[in-house]
């Protein structure tokens, strides 16, 4: 009476449903290891968003790839990152059309990704981070300390970012401060006189 299934019969209702290919979308996420990170930087007036496999510690780059939903903030972006890298051309009119509000991925922190924000893209996020949900400032916690323990990042760049957080009233976010000072922690001599 009860026979056993495979994911794909589910991605296949689901796209009969949704009318997207699901199952092309799941197996990046499902029939590989680890997750990405997506790295956000703007050269020359062009956003280039780019993604890789996070590691921390060793690991090989095999050149995988995943359908990455970028969950943007901002209008005028694609829905996914599904390529190594793609560039998009006239940032200063798009961040205009968005009213100027800098811009973040992964809203509400709805996807398993790392996000490393490069250079003014950091600030710009840095400078509003009262005003974003706390699930998003938590994220930005979150990956900062991930991509130093990964290397990506020096914990010299993690000590800067706080300041930004010198008001902060929630728990959540105390929470992800407090998991990265600790982290910190590691680095500071017990015997010093500082």
């Amino acid at each position: 009476q009860y026979g056993n299934t495979v994911g794909d019969n589910l991605w296949d209702a689901l796209a009969e449903v949704s009318g997207k290919d699901v199952s092309a979308f799941m197996h990046s996420w499902v029939n590989q290891p680890g997750y990405p990170v997506v790295t956000a930087e703007v050269i020359d007036d062009t956003l280039v968003l780019s993604q890789k496999q996070f590691f921390v510690g060793e690991g090989a780059d095999k050149g995988r790839l995943w359908n990455v939903p970028l969950n943007t903030n901002w209008s005028g972006l694609p829905d996914l990152l599904s390529s190594k890298k793609v560039e998009i051309p006239g940032f200063a009119a798009l961040k205009s059309k968005n009213n100027g509000k800098a811009l973040f991925l992964n809203d509400a922190n709805m996807a398993h990704y790392i996000i490393d924000y490069k250079g003014q893209l950091l600030t710009d996020l840095l400078s509003e981070v009262e005003t974003l949900e706390n699930v998003t400032k938590f994220q930005i916690l979150q990956d900062r300390k991930l991509l130093a323990k990964a290397g990506v990042i020096s914990y010299a760049d993690v000590v800067n970012i706080l300041p930004a957080f010198t008001n902060e009233e929630s728990y959540l976010v105390n929470t992800g401060l407090s998991q990265l000072i600790s982290e910190l922690e590691l680095f500071v001599d017990e015997d010093s006189e500082t």
